[in-house]
């Protein structure tokens, strides 16, 4: 059956909106081009986000402004050919499918449009429609994935709607030379899109997946610690002793593959080493990660090299775990009493001002006043 193709070239959100309201239930879709300008282009090749775990932060970010309770990233670890991120927030409908796509850059957070198209707090429009603060800033979240992959899917549903929207991105990349400094506001053609509805059985199901595709070689290395695996590998095929380097592998990691990038390739005697068990829960292999870094500590070490200690992929989810809104695993420190297990100071913004200790029989929190951050930005 043949396929027929909305072609949209102005960047009418309204109408891109309806075009795809109208692929309900046909053979049809809607392609446009987006268009971004150079000041978003520069953001995301100045290195801001090239590393992996920069993407994702904040597509789990975007997942939490929209009031999702739990984010499932997925991958085919240690090969890293493929990446989702997977949420149960509100979901986005065609309308905000099509400000997304249309506004890269320019986010509808914080302000009236927000509010129109119910992505914030109809009260607030520095909160999520739940009450959350938002915690994403410049609008170009989903954008920051240009530097993982080239291409990348989006599957989103809002509660209640019998049908999905699906968007299939491409992405184009662009060159330094080419988001030079230029006078006056410059526009990039950053990519195409081909999107369409389709019919869905769980109607109350919300959320929204992001599915990327053929990961670029350079993130696939750095997902792969091939920096690392690659001067071990190096060492190991040297054949004179006396030329071999001391270079000893990160004492826990998700495994190597060979120069295909297909078959695993074993460290020693096992080809995965990590701090936790098959059967630990999610939560109890992240307590075992903190607690890994934790022994090193006991162990004559006060200051671990997590380098040392995890690869690249080990020390990414560490990373998230710091910078997305998540309890602590043991309790927040200010949380912790003031006694009886470190000493603690109330430092002063006075000129001159002096630090004094923090005393009381309380927590650290209640003694200096100080607010709960679960009030301020809600729970994830």
């Amino acid at each position: 059956m043949a396929i027929k193709v909305i072609e949209q070239k102005n960047t009418d959100e309204r109408e891109l909106a309806r075009n795809i309201l109208q692929s309900e239930d046909r053979e049809l879709v809607v392609q446009t081009t987006l268009q971004t300008n150079e000041q978003v282009i520069a953001r995301v090749t100045d290195g801001i986000y090239r590393q992996p775990a920069s993407a994702l932060r904040e597509l789990i970010s975007n997942a939490y402004d929209a009031d999702a309770t739990r984010v499932t990233i997925k991958t085919d670890v240690p090969r890293f050919e493929r990446i989702t991120i997977e949420d149960n927030g509100s979901g986005m409908t065609p309308a905000v499918l099509a400000h997304l796509l249309f506004n890269i850059g320019g986010s509808a957070k914080r302000n009236a449009e927000g509010e129109e198209l119910g992505i914030t707090s109809p009260t607030d429009p520095t909160r999520s429609p739940a009450g959350r603060r938002l915690i994403g800033k410049i609008g170009i979240g989903l954008f920051s994935v240009s530097q993982l992959t080239h291409s990348f899917q989006i599957i989103t549903k809002t509660k209640g709607d019998n049908h999905r929207t699906v968007a299939t991105v491409s992405l184009r990349q662009f060159a330094d030379s080419e988001v030079a400094p230029s006078h006056g506001e410059k526009k990039f053609e950053s990519g195409k899109v081909v999107i369409w509805r389709e019919k869905a059985t769980d109607v109350e199901k919300q959320g929204t997946t992001i599915v990327l595709n053929s990961i670029r070689p350079q993130a696939r290395d750095t997902l792969r610690s091939r920096e690392i695996w690659g001067a071990i590998e190096h060492n190991e095929e040297t054949a004179a002793d006396d030329e071999k380097q001391s270079i000893e592998p990160p004492k826990y990691h998700v495994g190597r593959v060979d120069r295909t990038g297909k078959l695993l390739k074993p460290t020693g005697d096992q080809y995965i080493s990590l701090p936790w068990e098959k059967t630990d829960s999610p939560s109890k292999a992240f307590e075992k990660l903190v607690d890994s870094v934790w022994d090193q500590t006991q162990a004559a070490n006060p200051n671990p090299k997590l380098e040392r200690i995890f690869d690249y992929y080990l020390r990414m989810v560490w990373l998230l775990g710091l910078s997305v809104p998540l309890p602590y695993v043991q309790g927040h420190l200010f949380d912790q009493p003031t006694s009886g297990w470190t000493e603690t100071f109330l430092l002063s913004n006075k000129p001159k001002g002096a630090a004094h200790p923090v005393e009381g029989r309380g927590s650290i929190r209640d003694t200096i006043g100080l607010d709960d951050p679960r009030e301020i930005c809600g729970s994830l």
